[in-house]
């Protein structure tokens, strides 16, 4: 499947805006993702992630998580090592959310085999201007972690 398969869907999950990927953004669709949502708020539904980090020379990285704020955290840090903390990769730049690991596990490994033109596609279709859409989660601690 293709990026252009996808439609996009922008939900507020209650912690943050979670980017969905949806086949056609029908009324029936967007319904069904509402509904998912506010499982999701509910703690119903376990939420599971890909995401895609970059550094500031735009290095990227995907991963998998069933806690982005806590994985983001760990990649600002440098906790988890090897080549995220090599090559300081700790601006989360785009994410999915599901509700189903092995769903998110597949996408994880399509994007992975996808050519580094098709991620930058991906990622500029949901955050045009490569913003680090984690920023806000670590300013009410006091300072911004790992900037």
């Amino acid at each position: 499947m293709a990026a252009s398969d996808f439609g996009l869907a922008v939900l507020d999950s209650g912690l943050w805006n979670c980017v969905i990927p949806i086949r056609q953004p029908t009324e029936r669709n967007l319904a069904l993702l509402s509904d998912r949502a506010a499982k999701l708020k509910r703690g119903r539904l376990k939420s599971c992630y890909v995401y895609i980090m970059a550094s500031a020379s735009r290095t990227l990285y995907t991963g998998v998580t069933s806690n982005l704020e806590r994985r983001v955290l760990q990649h600002r840090r440098k906790l988890l090592g090897g080549f995220t903390a090599r090559y300081n990769i700790n601006r989360l730049v785009y994410y999915e959310v599901s509700g189903e690991n092995s769903a998110v596990i597949a996408r994880e490994k399509q994007i992975k085999s996808w050519s580094r033109k098709k991620k930058l596609a991906l990622i500029e279709s949901a955050n045009r201007d490569w913003k680090d859409l984690s920023a806000a989660w670590y300013k009410t601690q006091g300072s911004v972690v790992g900037a």
